[in-house]
């Protein structure tokens, strides 16, 4: 008889449960539903937003590639308006140094990049930046740190990539150490900065030689910007990995970029 109780007890308890439990998951899977709305309709005005870079030395035949590493850039996942980062992006595409405002000879041809880019190189000027602008060594550190003569140095450097053969200077960006972006070939054309790797990526080069000294913090900050906005815009495809190597950012960069477990950005 008390068995019978017990069992009875045992069955009304889990009758009542049962709308509970259900009740909850209902609940859970329509925050989920809500969450995946949020992450992919535009037609929400805030959205789930996750950064990652991925940094890469394992690329063949390019020089100065030394061993295979992998790091990212971490952010956490943050809830925030889908239009602070288009504002944000929209700000960072009106502060970028122009062809035009930098003087820029016209290119012997142009050839579009199809669809989005999947790569992103980066490089460092290196230390020729100094010779091709006519400046020595001691002359061309103060020189990097003020936009007009900035401005002169990426001009010489297209004078130099003309005299080399190439179509137009090789980069699609360049950034200087103020953290002042320049125009180069831009998103929609194929530069001429990677051998073999120039029809589906995107390079971009630190003004100044980073060879024995690191790159500016703010030069690091629009970096990030840049292919943060590049992802956004649609110009770069979201997975798309940032690689380099000793050789081609400077082993001073490249060391940095291994201390920092990828760029050392300040949010």
């Amino acid at each position: 008889m008390a068995d019978g109780v017990l069992h009875a007890r045992v069955q009304q308890n889990y009758l009542r449960d049962v709308p509970q439990m259900l009740t909850l998951r209902y609940l859970l899977c329509v925050t989920l539903l809500a969450l995946v709305c949020i992450q992919y309709s535009e037609a929400w005005p805030w959205s789930w937003s996750r950064g990652g870079h991925t940094i890469t030395g394992d690329v063949r035949g390019i020089p100065g590639v030394t061993r295979s590493w992998i790091a990212r850039i971490r952010w956490g996942w943050r809830f925030a308006r889908r239009g602070d980062t288009q504002q944000s992006c929209s700000q960072l595409a009106k502060a970028v140094v122009t062809r035009e405002q930098w003087g820029a000879v016209a290119a012997r041809q142009e050839l579009a990049i199809n669809g989005r880019a999947e790569e992103l190189f980066v490089w460092h000027t290196g230390p020729n930046t100094c010779n091709a602008a006519g400046l020595s060594a001691v002359e061309c550190q103060s020189c990097l740190r003020e936009q007009s003569c900035t401005e002169k140095v990426v001009k010489a450097l297209q004078d130099a990539d003309f005299k080399g053969g190439k179509d137009d200077i090789k980069y699609n960006f360049l950034i200087g150490q103020d953290g002042v972006i320049y125009e180069g070939r831009g998103w929609d054309v194929i530069g001429q900065h990677t051998i073999g790797k120039n029809s589906k990526s995107i390079g971009v080069a630190l003004i100044g030689d980073f060879s024995k000294i690191e790159p500016s913090q703010a030069s690091q900050d629009a970096l990030n910007s840049l292919i943060v906005c590049g992802k956004e815009s649609d110009k770069l495809a979201t997975g798309a990995q940032m690689t380099t190597g000793a050789q081609m950012a400077g082993k001073a960069f490249y060391n940095l970029l291994v201390r920092c477990n990828g760029l050392c950005v300040e949010n």
